[in-house]
């Protein structure tokens, strides 16, 4: 309730949703599959599924798989013939419906890149923009990045560990070079919410240290942890109980045609409709939802 999750993908028909199972239950069973092997080639069918929802999904695809290859060789080609069966199955109906393998927004070309120059720009954007930003509209994630901190002190990050790890860099990497980066109509940081399973995954070590805490550490510690999650919850909260931060996609102009509202610090998407002075217009045309 203090993430995307919330405010994104339970609130529409998004690939959001689905994409953020797939990747939470693959996850799921190659953790389970440190005990009983025959749950990495049931890993393979949410991995398959996965890149159905999202192209991005080829990230986790790739990585895991090459997790599994290092980690649990014998079980690969069983993981590989459950993943490429539903791929063969998407491939199939794709040429028989449509007429290509695969649809165009899935091809390298299927979508305009910005110049190498703009990536730190749209990483930038992706993070700490005032209505596109993930640590504005969910800090609570910071959560992760220390529980990766504690375990790097711990010396306790395994394989899968890293593999996750490599999943949310180059899933940050590949979403920086989109030139619609702001992600249309959509409310924060749409593109990030399909790894949030692996940031929540992260977060734990983290809860688990704040548990460990004594003292004014402890009360400290305490204390920022109540103030992330507090904002993180009123921002979704609003996104999921009121139209007006939607709004705010076309009004007081549409932000496809001017991107740069994505930086505007005087008008946060998070406030929009609270305060008589928050009044900025006819939207334009266009469906906030669209």
């Amino acid at each position: 309730f203090c993430t995307p999750a919330w405010s994104t993908a339970s609130r529409g028909l998004w690939q959001h949703g689905p994409s953020m199972l797939t990747l939470s239950s693959a996850m799921a069973m190659l953790l389970l599959a440190r005990r009983n092997d025959a749950w990495v080639a049931v890993a393979g069918v949410p991995l398959g599924a996965g890149l159905l929802m999202r192209p991005t999904n080829a990230i986790v695809l790739v990585v895991l798989t090459g997790y599994v290859a290092l980690r649990h060789p014998r079980q690969l080609p069983v993981m590989i013939l459950a993943s490429g069966a539903i791929l063969a199955a998407f491939v199939a109906w794709n040429l028989h419906d449509f007429g290509a393998a695969l649809p165009p927004y899935y091809l390298p070309g299927g979508m305009p890149w910005v110049p190498w120059s703009e990536v730190p720009r749209v990483l930038a954007g992706h993070l700490v923009s005032p209505n596109r930003g993930l640590l504005i509209f969910a800090p609570v994630v910071l959560f992760a990045a220390a529980g990766i901190a504690v375990q790097l002190r711990r010396r306790s990050l395994d394989a899968l560990d890293v593999a996750l790890i490599a999943v949310l860099c180059a899933h940050f990497a590949v979403i920086s070079t989109f030139q619609v980066w702001w992600a249309g109509h959509s409310f924060g940081p749409r593109y990030v919410t399909d790894v949030l399973p692996v940031l929540a995954w992260f977060a734990m070590p983290a809860v688990a240290a704040l548990g460990e805490m004594r003292g004014r550490q402890r009360r400290a510690a305490l204390v920022v942890t109540a103030m992330l999650i507090v904002w993180s919850f009123f921002a979704q909260l609003r996104a999921a109980t009121t139209w007006d931060v939607w709004e705010w996609n076309s009004s007081p102009v549409n932000v496809d045609e001017r991107p740069e509202r994505a930086w505007d610090w005087s008008d946060l998407q998070i406030l929009r409709g609270l305060g008589a002075g928050d009044d900025r217009g006819t939207p334009t045309s266009g469906s906030p939802a669209s």
